[in-house]
């Protein structure tokens, strides 16, 4: 299951001094017009969609992924509708399931190729390897 724990302020010791460097620069003071300090807040695990390849929610949960988080679940059912999604979240957070429930279920199903377009060679290799990792026959992952 996602790691339920977000980190606090506590956590993150320095934003004060971090935001302060970043408007001490020229200019950049008279641009920000708001700060807001959100709390962390719990995360949400969802059921996985109905939809969703037995083997590839058998093998996420073989690799400690036993429940989705409910953005999970919300994106990859507008992907898997057709609809464009953007998913917006912090690093590690889970965005690559988003996408990989719905591309590797129609893989699986062939009813569909996914072209996955990384913005850096590192990026990219991790998603290539996470796939690999999933070893699931019939999906085929090549950089």
């Amino acid at each position: 299951m996602p790691s339920t724990s977000a980190p606090t302020a506590a956590a993150r010791p320095g934003a004060d001094e971090r935001l302060a460097r970043l408007l001490a620069a020229p200019g950049r003071r008279d641009r920000l017009t708001h700060v807001e300090r959100v709390a962390a807040r719990p995360g949400v695990v969802d059921a996985w969609p109905s939809w969703a390849h037995d083997e590839l929610v058998d093998a996420l949960a073989g690799s400690g992924v036993t429940a989705p988080w409910s953005h999970q679940v919300q994106a990859a059912e507008l992907a898997w509708a057709g609809r464009s999604t953007v998913v917006a979240t912090g690093t590690a957070s889970g965005k690559s399931l988003c996408y990989l429930l719905p591309a590797v279920t129609a893989a699986l199903e062939g009813d569909g190729t996914t072209l996955y377009l990384s913005p850096t060679k590192a990026l990219a290799a991790d998603q290539l390897r996470a796939v690999s990792e999933l070893r699931l026959p019939g999906l085929r992952a090549a950089a």
